[in-house]
């Protein structure tokens, strides 16, 4: 049941997608399931929004040791719901325990979290404690380096650099998200034909992030 929800959730049918899903925690002890079906309830994806449902699925995840859903705790707590304000001390707590199991989207959620809502301080508290060999550290870096770029208003060449430096390794490693992260930092220096450069080579690659630049330029 589990795979015929994957199947019909890359077809796009939500209605199949989701009752695929309630069959499959019905039969299957997966916590990858409630995961997708709070997933559901809370974005919405073919029903109503319904973030107790959610949670509960959330929660279900992880007591079936979901590392996966850590990610989506601590987003959930970090924007807040119907249920709960923003809670920046719960979002750090589930989000570290993402990082503890090394997923991937937890890392970026905390490391998004330090960036925008504390200081760069705090961010690179963060990537320090991660260590140079941690997997995906370049794009990591390069990120910490374009925002903090941006936020010191694009002044500070040697940011610049760092960030363009790592981004590129980053690339180099198969870490296609960088295309859209340079195309962001060439657009905000107007500098049209790079921005499109990586934007569109970002789009062909199915890297999300380049689609608003390309609608941008």
């Amino acid at each position: 049941n589990f795979i015929m929800h994957c199947y019909a959730y890359k077809q796009n049918d939500n209605e199949a997608s989701l009752n695929y899903l309630k069959y499959a925690i019905q039969t299957e002890s997966l916590g990858l399931a409630f995961l997708r079906l709070g997933i559901v309830y809370g974005y919405g994806l073919g029903v109503e929004v319904k973030w107790t449902h959610a949670m509960k699925c959330y929660m279900k995840a992880e007591e079936l040791g979901s590392a996966e859903v850590y990610s989506y705790l601590g987003q959930t707590y970090r924007w807040g719901y119907d249920k709960s304000k923003p809670d920046f001390n719960k979002a750090i707590e589930y989000y570290n325990k993402g990082v503890e199991a090394k997923d991937w989207r937890a890392i970026c959620g905390l490391l998004d979290l330090y960036l925008y809502s504390y200081t760069l301080d705090d961010a690179q508290k963060f990537l320090d404690s991660l260590g140079d060999d941690a997997e995906g550290i370049e794009l990591l870096y390069g990120e910490f380096y374009r925002v903090k770029y941006q936020k010191n208003n694009c002044k500070c060449q040697d940011d610049f650099k760092h960030s363009v430096e790592f981004l590129e390794i980053a690339l180099n490693k198969g870490f296609l998200e960088a295309y859209g992260k340079l195309a962001s930092i060439y657009y905000k220096l107007d500098d049209i034909v790079k921005a499109e450069e990586y934007a569109q080579k970002g789009y062909e690659c199915g890297d999300s992030l380049s689609y608003p630049i390309l609608y941008l330029i």
